[in-house]
Parts: structure tokens; C-alpha cells; sequence
């Protein structure tokens, strides 16, 4: 769903600041497992085009980790 929707970050800051504020502390927790990148490229196919993705599904998560909400 993140990958796919590059506009993600912009829906989440037009929701209720309360729920914004959930998702972003929900994806930013996951960057605070050392784990989590570990595992993230086992949550994509594994062709090269799809791995090819992962940075940039990385840059998004982290995006939305760091929102701040009204």
C-alpha cells in the first residue's frame, strides 16, 4: 500500500491530527527495531524491479514517521 501510493504522507496530514499522529508514531517505532529494515525486503517480491523499490518505500516510511500533525 505504501509503495503503491505515492501520496500517502498527503492523506495522513489531511486526517483528524490525532490519527496522524498514531500512524507516525506507529512508523516511526518500526525504524526504532533494528530489525525492521532487516526484514522489509522480505515484504516485497523478490524480482529485481521490486527491490529496486525499497529505497524509495524507505524515504516514505520515514517521511511519515517524521510528520508532525497540527
Amino acid at each position: 500500500m505504501i509503495d503503491g501510493r505515492p501520496q500517502l504522507a498527503q492523506d495522513i496530514d489531511q486526517v483528524d491530527a490525532k490519527l496522524g499522529r498514531y500512524f507516525a508514531a506507529g512508523i516511526k517505532a518500526l525504524f526504532e527495531d533494528r530489525n525492521f529494515l532487516t526484514a522489509l525486503p522480505a515484504h516485497l517480491p523478490g524480482d529485481a524491479a521490486s527491490q529496486a523499490c525499497l529505497p524509495e518505500l524507505i524515504r516514505r516510511l520515514r517521511a511519515i514517521g517524521n510528520m508532525s500533525q497540527k
